[in-house]
């Protein structure tokens, strides 16, 4: 496979001199089916990790050791998602307990985690709802702020957790537009009624300069499998980059 090779000493390397860094994701204990394809006995099924067995995590571990070895690293970025979205309902605690241990993984090797909200059930007639509970999770990591179903706002200020707007429904972009998100950006009513801290259309709200916000962040998902071309892909995004540097570096 060329992606040893060329993903850390080509691309990578080329977005860092022009000031961008990476930050690639490996999903788990969800969306991880290729843990599946190497071992089933890991998986709760070909989608989920089986988050209560400790040789499962320590895969995991194993998986991120080899590609974030500080001797010769495929990923080069300064932080690192590790998931943590959408694990079925039931598991709350497990879940919250697998967030911590990851972040604190990911922390110890000196790179900062990041991970998608979900430390709350604020809605809970959806197939995937958030995770409250008890179990402490720690703020050492960054949290993707995407949906206000799963997160609460004053759950994430009062545990000092930092985060990044990514609020789907203003945010996302799923091209031929599946679960009520948009295949374009409605750019004039999003720049006219969005800003980076609005997080929520309810009372979610955070104020500009706020420690705790360290920006927002927009998101292209091709889940609709629709053939999509780069051309196709670009022209969605160009939009979404002179949106996010308006809303971020100048304000308005």
């Amino acid at each position: 496979c060329a992606l040893p090779i060329l993903y850390p000493s080509i691309y990578q390397k080329r977005m860092k001199k022009l000031g961008v860094d990476i930050v690639t994701e490996i999903d788990t204990p969800a969306h991880a089916t290729s843990f599946w394809y190497v071992d089933p006995s890991i998986m709760l099924d070909t989608v989920h990790v089986n988050i209560y067995d400790e040789e499962a995590r320590n895969f995991v571990k194993s998986v991120y050791d080899e590609f974030l070895d500080p001797e010769n690293p495929v990923f080069l970025g300064e932080a690192f998602n590790v998931g943590v979205d959408e694990y079925p309902p039931g598991n709350n605690e497990q879940v919250r307990a697998y967030m911590d241990e990851m972040i604190k993984y990911i922390d110890s090797k000196g790179i900062e985690a990041r991970l998608w909200s979900g430390l709350n059930d604020v809605v809970s007639d959806q197939p995937y709802t958030g995770y409250a509970g008890e179990t402490p999770v720690s703020n050492k990591g960054v949290f993707h702020f995407y949906n206000d179903a799963v997160a609460d706002l004053t759950t994430m200020l009062e545990g000092e957790y930092r985060m990044i707007n990514n609020m789907y429904q203003n945010l996302y972009i799923v091209p031929v537009v599946v679960n009520g998100t948009n295949d374009f950006l409605n750019l004039e009513k999003v720049y006219d009624t969005w800003e980076a801290g609005i997080v929520s259309f309810g009372e979610g709200e955070i104020m500009p300069g706020h420690p705790l916000l360290l920006g927002s962040e927009t998101s292209i998902w091709n889940d609709a499998k629709a053939g999509c071309s780069e051309f196709d892909l670009f022209d969605r995004a160009k939009d979404q980059i002179m949106l996010m540097a308006e809303k971020n570096w100048y304000g308005r």
